[in-house]
């Protein structure tokens, strides 16, 4: 805007040092013949270098004036836009890193949820092969006795299991919740609903497994209950071999308990991996949360920054549109005053011309 009231104004001068060219011009013709020729040329060649300096001076210190300042918004409005853009790269790599540390604790979560699933497979393995190996020495007290204890404990490792399966669900859910706010910079909302769904369902199945653990408990305490009823029957039987029965017992309880003893270490293992992943989230969540306020403070400073050059820009505008208006102002009534002297300029051309004009008898009767 600035520039284009400049250019209008240098364009008014021009069409007024154009007119006052024409006018000069006329008046030369009109005096050629008469004796103040000379004094009116110089008068209105002085008349016209005053107005063709205040003319190039007027339009040449506007225009620079506003094409400086116009450049220096320019110039305040590009390091804006680059300072603007820094931020966003760098809130750029903030989430990229925000998402690598979450991708890193739900791989570590994953694995160590395979790991103890893996250990609780083999533990019901060897659970259903000390229940076979049970069935078939049902009919002898010693066998009798040693299912009893075996059922004893499976009861106490599936009541264990099933805490650590309630337990891991709700830490697991914790997690995933942890990681829902974390992933809250990049993520949307959408996703954020998948991932708890994930998290429920996940809940859901470790519930399932537990009941299926509860209902094995069930069905080794029932077969315990007609190992017991057939002990009775076959008690007469096996006096003479329990000696050797017993020993291949003791055997296979010792093969039994090394089995899982190996399940309960693979587990501990998994429980130290699932505690890592839980503590990466942890520390990842808390680097976000440290990076995103840092991006916010630099952003709301860059902001205030922008908005403090912009202020001082309009205010620089403004004093120098007022400092236009006063200069051209006064150029206006120096125009102004130009114009007169060029109007008395050329009456006085006309008198001449008029007295040129004049026979010389009627110019001495006159005088």
């Amino acid at each position: 805007e600035l520039e284009e009231g400049a250019a209008a104004h240098v364009v008014s001068l021009d069409r007024f040092q154009s007119d006052a060219a024409n006018e000069l011009r006329a008046l030369r013709g009109r005096c050629a013949e008469g004796e103040s020729d000379a004094e009116a040329a110089r008068t209105a060649g002085e008349s016209e270098r005053i107005a063709a300096e205040l003319s190039a001076r007027a339009g040449a210190e506007g225009q620079a004036a506003a094409t400086a300042d116009a450049h220096a918004a320019r110039q305040d409005l590009h390091a804006a836009r680059l300072e603007a853009a820094q931020h966003a790269r760098a809130l750029d790599v903030t989430c990229e890193l925000l998402r690598t540390a979450v991708a890193e604790a739900t791989s570590g979560m994953d694995a160590a949820t395979r790991r103890a699933a893996a250990a609780e497979m083999e533990l019901d393995s060897e659970r259903s092969a000390r229940t076979e190996e049970t069935d078939g020495v049902a009919g002898k007290v010693t066998g009798v006795e040693a299912a009893a204890a075996a059922s004893e404990e499976a009861r106490a490792i599936a009541v264990a299991a099933l805490a650590e399966y309630k337990t891991r669900a709700h830490m697991l859910l914790k997690t995933k919740e942890a990681e829902l706010r974390a992933a809250r910079v990049g993520d949307t909302k959408r996703d954020a609903d998948a991932r708890v769904e994930a998290a429920t369902q996940a809940t859901a199945a470790a519930e399932r497994r537990a009941a299926a653990a509860v209902e094995a408990l069930a069905e080794a305490e029932g077969a315990r209950d007609e190992a017991e009823e057939g002990a009775v029957v076959a008690a007469a039987t096996v006096a003479a071999e329990g000696g050797r029965i017993t020993d291949r017992i003791k055997a296979e309880l010792k093969l039994a308990t090394a089995a899982t003893d190996r399940a309960e270490s693979e587990r501990d293992a998994a429980t130290a991996d699932a505690n890592l992943s839980r503590a990466a989230a942890a520390a990842a969540e808390s680097r976000a949360a440290t990076a995103t306020a840092d991006v916010r403070a630099e952003s709301r400073a860059a902001l205030v920054a922008a908005e403090r050059r912009a202020a001082t820009a309009e205010a620089d505008a403004a004093s120098f549109r007022t400092m236009a208006d006063d200069m051209f102002s006064g150029k206006d009534d120096e125009i102004s005053h130009l114009l007169r002297e060029l109007a008395v300029a050329k009456s006085a051309g006309d008198s001449m011309q008029r007295d040129l004009a004049m026979a010389p008898g009627e110019k001495r009767g006159r005088g």
